[in-house]
């Protein structure tokens, strides 16, 4: 991440309007138009209308295919169902009936609470539930090269060649389109927002304005992920303590500055009820699994050029946290700009120092203790009390995803200064093109995935049935109780299901798990509750004396390797109810 003046054409000026257009800065407004509509072009050859406008087949359960992540996106669906047709209360984000009777925090399912304010609110004064989730994933695939347009501008570089390569390269960035499938984590562009407000906080550390968009950035990172959140927040720490070291900003001023900000965020946290006690499930163990492989960044995977590399990815199963391919086209720009680049970095390593320690500890973060180089491996032993914390943000292969936009970037300003003025655009083009063939695999498993929904676990219309008259779900076991990727499909199908009607379920699928799983097993002995709809897959059945004198014939309905079980209501409300809205899609 570099400030570069804007490059002088070298040589004689080009004859021609169209090639002086071509190679001449442009106004900003201009570039930032065609950059959104390429990213605009880039996502419909992915999204179904239908996708886009929440309506469409997919949502009955929506899906990623790239990895295991049949749950993530369908938990962002239920949570934000749930969400929106609650009643508005502190904190701010709790979903009563999902995980009832104690309710969810809908920003540890994953549920993109920023989006699902913005739904709860349209509901709350039109009463219309709406899908926002498809206008949500088509911006997270259009904004990328939109945000690099402004990370490139700010380093100087505004002609029309560079940025789209610029937003060619960031709208097709492979760790993005791998993430397909985990909604939430596809919000990259305020990774690159932040890399670009850091530079112009550099650029301009008077600007008052500059606060107050680091504010919004960063409540709309810890209102989308806390991933996101970790990613940004250092990037404006960053700005901050360069500007204090380059004598821009005074002791004071920064110190001003820091806890203003600080505090807002924190008021965001706390209102929103992210921080608290429950933080502690967030630890345990799990650091050094999910984590970068140092060949990961420069070997071709899922590649459209490389014909045996088609279906490849480096790492084993738990590294796919960790893909973090740069694409070819970047990959040919940064090798054919080594020695540009090492210069650039030496030149304005001090004008930097704090981002690119930032950045070393990236990736230091997401290499893990555990170092892999293709089949090499070394483990380097750590206390069990920092691979507690660590393990906070124990997916830590994605913390390259700053380091990738960074080197994105450089790519394009490096081939600047490596080469004249029309070598250098015309090799930008062809590496654009380059890129777009070799991601076409991802793009279309992405696309791919779009067509309809998961294939279903159980009959869908039957659990449907079931549950419409229902007062509230029980299902036994939950999801956090089962290991086998089966019946967790299963659980998240109930899951939904309970969303769709509105439903309390005891059944919630949190990255902050405290199901206590003996209790719940304690639970499903008890006696069935009228009107309470219990379910069970193949395999757990309640005892005949928990029927209260019905006969478990009377009571039960098999399908398939489903049972369902629900008492004749009695009239009274099921003990975590309350009105029950019918809710879609």
């Amino acid at each position: 991440m570099l400030q570069l003046a804007r490059p002088a054409i070298r040589g004689k000026r080009p004859n021609g309007q169209v090639t002086a257009w071509l190679m001449h800065p442009q106004p900003l407004r201009l570039l930032l138009s065609l950059s959104l509509a390429v990213g605009i072009a880039h996502a419909l050859s992915m999204f179904p209308p239908g996708v886009i406008l929440g309506t469409g087949a997919f949502w009955k359960f929506p899906h990623g295919v790239v990895h295991d992540s049949f749950a993530d996106m369908a938990n962002c669906l239920a949570g934000y169902l749930y969400f929106i047709h609650g009643s508005w209360a502190l904190p701010l984000l709790k979903a009563p009936l999902l995980g009832s009777p104690a309710g969810t925090n809908i920003a540890f399912v994953d549920a993109a609470p920023l989006i699902a304010l913005i739904g709860k609110l349209v509901f709350t004064l039109s009463g219309t539930s709406v899908n926002l989730l498809g206008l949500f994933a088509f911006a997270c695939y259009v904004l990328p090269g939109f945000a690099m347009t402004l990370m490139l501008a700010e380093a100087g570089e505004r002609r029309l060649v560079p940025i789209l390569a610029g937003s060619v390269f960031a709208d097709t960035a492979p760790y993005l389109l791998y993430r397909w499938g985990h909604l939430a984590l596809c919000a990259q562009f305020l990774i690159i927002f932040a890399l670009a407000l850091y530079l112009r906080s550099l650029h301009r550390p008077d600007r008052r304005g500059n606060e107050v968009l680091w504010l919004a950035l960063l409540a709309a990172a810890i209102l989308i992920h806390p991933y996101l959140f970790v990613m940004v927040a250092p990037a404006w720490v960053a700005q901050l303590a360069q500007n204090r070291l380059d004598g821009n900003l005074s002791i004071a001023e920064t110190a001003g500055r820091a806890m203003a900000v600080t505090g807002i965020v924190i008021a965001i946290m706390l209102l929103t009820g992210q921080l608290g006690g429950h933080l502690v499930g967030a630890g345990g163990r799990g650091y050094g699994a999910y984590t970068l492989d140092l060949l990961s960044p420069i070997m071709p995977q899922f590649s459209g050029v490389i014909p045996p590399l088609v279906q490849s990815r480096i790492g084993d199963f738990y590294q796919y946290e960790g893909f973090a391919y740069l694409g070819l086209g970047v990959l040919v720009l940064l090798l054919a700009t080594l020695p540009t680049q090492y210069a650039l970095l030496k030149r304005r390593a001090r004008s930097h120092a704090v981002l690119l320690a930032v950045l070393a500890g990236f990736l230091l973060f997401a290499i893990s203790n555990v170092i892999d180089l293709g089949w090499f491996s070394v483990e380097i032993p750590l206390p069990d009390r920092i691979l507690t914390y660590a393990s906070v943000f124990r997916a830590s292969g994605r913390f390259f995803w700053p380091i990738g936009y960074a080197l994105t970037a450089l790519a394009v300003l490096g081939t600047l200064r490596r080469f004249k003025p029309m070598p250098a655009m015309l090799l930008l083009a062809a590496m654009a093109v380059l890129q777009l063939v070799d991601i076409a695999p991802l793009r279309a498993m992405v696309a791919g995935s779009m067509q309809g929904p998961a294939p279903a676990a159980l009959d869908r219309a039957v659990l449907a049935q079931e549950a419409a008259p229902a007062q509230a779900i029980l299902a036994y076991p939950s999801y956090a109780c089962v290991d086998d990727n089966a019946l967790k499909q299963i659980s998240m199908e109930i899951i939904l299901a309970g969303a769709r009607a509105n439903l309390p379920i005891n059944s919630v699928y949190n990255t902050r798990p405290d199901t206590d799983c003996a209790a719940e097993a304690a639970a499903a002995r008890l006696p069935l509750v009228a009107g309470t709809l219990y379910v069970y897959p193949a395999g757990f059945a309640p005892a005949t004396t928990q029927f209260d004198g019905v006969t478990p014939a009377q009571a039960c309905r098999r399908d398939g390797r489903m049972l369902y079980c629900r008492l004749p209501d009695s009239g009274g409300k099921a003990d975590a109810g309350t009105a029950k809205t019918t809710a879609s899609p």
